[in-house]
């Protein structure tokens, strides 16, 4: 299960500082069972699951929702799209994750932007060991050092501030480094 709640960039404004600046917002919210993915950001993007990725309310952090992948192939997808071009700019990927296993090796995010001027791909995931790690294609890697609480809710979050990436596991930073 996964919420991802904000893929933000930093700006300001007047009222919530940083929603104009948000590439996608996804809720998560509908019917158990449902594959329709909406997302709250003015980008309106649209979102594909597939394989088995829909809707469950079984579990939720928030709104009595969130999306189940049941680990055969299922994923969500967003087409390339510029809002996804950070370049050397400041961002944050945030999002709530309900691990049901830590056994074998898989993607929990991978954002990648073929057309992007910078890191074309971004890879949070469990490494072969287990523990939560980032990593990126041109060589950037943190590894949590921490396995995730299977059966409860954990916090990712990804910021990179001033070129250095910071890698955050429930609020505790778990490693930084400068990479673009």
């Amino acid at each position: 299960y996964v919420d991802l709640n904000n893929i933000v960039l930093t700006g300001t404004t007047t009222g919530d500082a940083y929603y104009p600046q948000v590439a996608a917002l996804l809720h998560f919210d509908g019917v158990n069972g449902s594959t329709v993915i909406t997302d709250n950001s003015k980008n309106n993007l649209y979102v594909t699951a597939s394989n088995g990725a829909a809707i469950s309310t079984a579990q939720s952090k928030f709104g009595g929702a969130s999306v189940l992948f049941d680990g055969t192939n299922d994923n969500l997808t967003i087409a390339s799209n510029s809002v996804f071009d950070f370049g050397t700019n400041d961002f944050t990927i945030e999002f709530w994750w309900y691990p049901t296993a830590n056994n074998r090796r898989f993607d929990i995010l991978d954002f990648w932007n073929p057309s992007a001027t910078n890191m074309t791909r971004l890879d949070i995931g469990f490494a072969i060991t287990g523990n939560i790690e980032l990593y990126t294609d041109n060589g950037c890697s943190i590894n949590s050092g921490q396995n995730p609480t299977v059966n409860q809710w954990t916090h990712i979050a990804l910021t990179r501030s001033s070129g250095s990436l910071n890698f955050w596991v429930n609020g505790v930073q778990k490693g930084s480094i400068s990479c673009n």
